[in-house]
């Protein structure tokens, strides 16, 4: 890794370019524009998707144009991307408040589908391109955006198709499966610490690299105790 190279490769961002990256290109731009926290790449994702969950719900209030063609138009410029997971998940949540998911999923679908799940969600890019190949278009949306654009919406993604994929089937699963559902309900903590924590991976890398150059340069033996 190059954090690991010398102190000179760590970024050093004057007060500008801070709040120029916090309030600005991590959430309109591309992540080879940035130079702080990387995991922040997922935010302009959020961000976007976020947005088009808020029009669908005043669109709902309104109702002059059909609020579910608005977010169908949504998932459909999106397809491919976690953008278009991000709606999916949506619609899976309408669809089950309104009753079309309460059926119990047998065992003999829900194993199978579960290791497709599994499959799918741990990102197989060499050993399934013909399944990706059939779903994906060839990595087209179905309209071409320029790049970046306001949203960030790039064209279908083998990465983000594979474990949005997967991640969607899991969500069906759990929700057809009472057992799982009544389990994984113990947890939803997690879910909501989830995103600081991940933002915290670039940072201790950062934090480690710093003291595993200082240990290698030192000839004292509490720095490398601590380490």
């Amino acid at each position: 890794s190059p954090w690991l190279g010398d102190y000179s490769s760590l970024p050093r961002p004057d007060i500008g370019e801070v709040l120029s990256q916090a309030f600005y290109r991590v959430l309109f731009t591309e992540t080879n524009t940035w130079v702080m926290d990387g995991p922040l790449w997922t935010m302009s994702i959020e961000f976007s998707s976020s947005i088009m969950l808020i029009i669908f719900c005043v669109s709902l209030k309104n109702k002059k144009i059909d609020p579910y063609i608005i977010l169908f138009v949504f998932t459909l410029l999106s397809w491919g991307y976690y953008q278009f997971y991000f709606l999916c998940g949506s619609w899976l949540f309408l669809f089950e408040k309104k009753g079309y998911l309460h059926e119990v999923i047998p065992w003999k679908v829900f194993i199978p589908l579960s290791i497709l799940a599994i499959l799918y969600a741990s990102q197989p890019i060499a050993k399934a391109a013909f399944v990706y190949n059939i779903f994906s278009f060839g990595e087209r949306h179905f309209i071409e955006y320029g790049n970046p654009n306001i949203f960030c919406l790039v064209a279908c993604d083998r990465t983000a198709f594979f474990h949005g994929f997967g991640a969607l089937l899991i969500l069906f699963l759990v929700n057809g499966s009472p057992f799982w559902k009544g389990y994984l309900n113990r947890f939803v903590f997690l879910g909501k610490i989830s995103f600081p924590l991940y933002l915290l991976h670039q940072p201790l890398l950062f934090a480690t690299a710093g003291i595993f150059i200082y240990v290698l340069k030192t000839t004292n033996s509490w720095p490398i105790s601590m380490f």
